[in-house]
């Protein structure tokens, strides 16, 4: 180890730990012109460089509390040996660690304000975002942070509870009350997000002291570097939080969102591997907790052998419980690691092959206009309900699994996750179909808390452009119902219905060549016997969004596809279209254009009570017809504009 001397500014190797002595440290970002090894050994010319100011700084410093000698790294290391330089690489958070005081050097900040307050310039340091200072932030016992006019601004444990809120670290583990290794090693992940260097290798360099895991430095090999650092942390820990990256979804979305996943091989990539590529996919991990093996057994009432986690040609050979999903390729291996209590499980798919290799996760095929949209569904809860939660458990059994473990191509497999970014393939031709899709757990929402039901028209309406009843089908398996229409179509009503007399309308039309437009009509029980209901409310809808009749509107010019229709009495209808993104993935047609409809209900409608039974509530057979009949002067106003 090289350390400067702090009275005469020369170069000492010290070649062993007990010859090495006490010593001072700095931390900083670095900048233009910093002073290199083989500089400060001609200190004339390392004078001339606009780094020299903040080593001789650092140096005073140094000697003012008492320390002959200090390590900096732009200057004590010999970067041109990549013998030498992987050598501090690994042992750099030691050095940190074992330094008796770490001064870290804040060039963007000032000690004008409160570092504690939300807008100060200590918290909008760019220290804060680079990916090497977050170990020489944890790994100093002792740290005093200085301005940029070399003024202190404050030490780590006056400060630490400013920190943990800036960075997410625990105070615990800033102030070495709590072991690093007793921190998850998702949650440790999930500090290192957002965090950036120079080069793409040193995110994962970085983090070697954080794990306590040595590895060559191979600067060339870009993101493959972090996958070798994860490697070696399986290796090292029986932590599986390692695996518990991505959004954690609750168990019911699946069942919710089932009818829009696809699995196919054009989704198999980057994402579908057991490893991240990027410590940024642990953004969403800072609340996972491991578990020991014991514990989760307990917990599963399962005898598990001690795991093996093993890298092979087939993937990562695992030995996890599994639940597999009835008449399904897709099953749930849970992991001993949980959020909030709650157990966590990876959703696996099974290779065509039929053996037991699979692939993590499946993508949703749909893609909402608004945001943020989650493509990649891996990681959910156990489910909440204790009966099922229950039967899940029942149901499992301990199973050796090879998965796959990552793209051996990241960088070609970023660009092939983008599907959705490219144009679709029915984006340059007019659809032979448009299909709208109200799915089965919306409407038992809409039943369940305000007692609405969906009708169709019992008959074709001969007078009215509206679709025939044929275009409806209603899946037995899950209950959602789903609209087809031709380019050419016209339009299509579907009544909402509650037995409180509440109602509302919803008309879904096609323009040629493929425009889609939306109107909703509400009903309230004012208006009950109020003939004449529906034209007036068309022309208050108009006046509220102003539109003149006839121009129709819909999710390709709505904000974020959604669009909100309300009524005097203070009840609204949100409806968003929700476009699906590879039709082709569910039918082979790939001239298909696929909505899901989704409804939230508010104002008035929040005080509502749900009626359970229809057949209890007064019968209003014209109700149907009036609003159709108001929807249809809509219509005809706008074909005959």
């Amino acid at each position: 180890m090289w350390l400067l001397n702090t009275r005469t500014q020369t170069l000492r190797y010290f070649p062993s730990d007990g010859a090495r002595p006490v010593y001072a440290i700095l931390s900083h970002v670095w900048r233009d012109e910093e002073v290199s090894f083989n500089d400060i050994k001609d200190l004339e010319r390392a004078q001339k460089l606009r780094g020299f100011a903040k080593v001789s700084h650092a140096c005073a410093i140094a000697l003012r509390d008492g320390y002959d000698w200090i390590w900096v790294d732009t200057c004590c290391i010999d970067k041109t040996s990549s013998a030498e330089l992987s050598e501090a690489i690994n042992s750099m958070f030691i050095w940190y660690r074992d330094a008796d005081v770490c001064y870290a050097c804040l060039y963007d900040a000032s000690v004008d304000n409160n570092p504690r307050s939300p807008y100060s310039s200590f918290r909008g340091s760019r220290w804060f975002t680079r990916g090497w200072t977050l170990q020489e932030l944890i790994a100093p016992r002792r740290l005093v942070f200085y301005a940029q006019d070399w003024q202190q601004i404050g030490a780590k444990t006056t400060l630490a509870g400013a920190i943990e809120e800036l960075t997410h670290i625990d105070r615990a583990v800033l102030l070495h009350e709590t072991h690093l290794d007793d921190i998850s090693v998702a949650k440790r992940m999930s500090w290192a997000t957002q965090r950036e260097a120079t080069r793409i290798e040193d995110r994962a360099y970085s983090l070697m002291g954080i794990f306590n895991v040595n590895m060559p430095t191979i600067y060339g090999e870009g993101e493959k570097a972090f996958i070798r650092l994860q490697h070696e942390i399986i290796r090292q820990s029986p932590d599986q939080s390692i695996f518990a990256w991505g959004v954690v979804h609750d168990h019911g979305v699946l069942e919710q969102h089932i009818s829009s996943f696809a699995d196919g091989y054009e989704w198999t990539v980057e994402d579908r591997g057991l490893l991240a590529s990027s410590p940024d996919m642990f953004a969403d991990s800072a609340g996972i907790d491991a578990l020991t093996l014991d514990t989760l057994a307990t917990r599963l009432g399962l005898s598990i052998a001690v795991p093996e986690h093993a890298p092979t040609n087939y993937g990562i050979r695992m030995r996890l419980p599994l639940y597999a999903l009835p008449s399904s390729a897709l099953c749930f291996a849970v992991l001993a690691c949980e959020q909030d209590g709650d157990p966590l499980a990876l959703l696996l798919r099974r290779t065509a092959r039929r053996d037991n290799r699979y692939y993590v996760g499946v993508h949703s095929i749909y893609r909402p206009l608004r945001a943020p949209w989650q493509p990649h569904f891996r990681l959910f809860r156990l489910p909440a309900d204790p009966a099922r939660r229950k039967a899940f458990i029942d149901k499992l059994t301990v199973t050796d699994l090879y998965i796959h473990s990552h793209n051996a191509n990241p960088q070609r497999a970023r660009r092939e996750l983008e599907p959705w970014q490219r144009p679709l393939p029915w984006s340059d031709t007019a659809p032979r179909r448009f299909r709208f899709v109200f799915q089965g757990p919306l409407l038992t929402q809409l039943r369940n808390i305000h007692g609405f039901e969906a009708h169709i028209p019992h008959t074709d309406p001969p007078e009215y452009e509206c679709t025939p009843r044929s275009a409806w089908t209603r899946s037995a398996q899950d209950g959602s119902l789903t609209l087809i229409l031709p380019p050419d179509a016209g339009h299509v009503v579907v009544l909402f219905r509650s037995p409180a007399g509440e109602a509302f309308a919803i008309a879904i039309g096609v323009q040629p060549p493929r425009t889609i437009w939306s109107q909703i009509l509400i009903r309230e029980n004012a208006a009950a016997d109020d003939p004449t209901w529906a034209e007036p409310a068309l022309e208050r809808i108009w006046r509220a969004y102003g539109e003149a009749p006839g121009t129709m509107s819909g999710p390709d010019q709505w904000q974020a596809g959604a669009r909100r229709f309300s009524s005097p009495g203070g009840r609204w209808v949100n409806i968003t279209f929700t476009q699906w993104v590879a039709d082709f993935q569910v039918d082979g047609v790939a001239d298909t254009r696929t909505f899901d409809v989704d409804l939230d209900l508010g104002g008035a409608y929040a005080d509502s009570k749900p009626v359970t039974s229809l057949q209890s509530a007064p019968q209003e057979p014209q109700l149907v017809d009036l609003i159709i009949t108001g929807l249809q002067f809509l219509i005809r106003a706008y074909y005959n504009s």
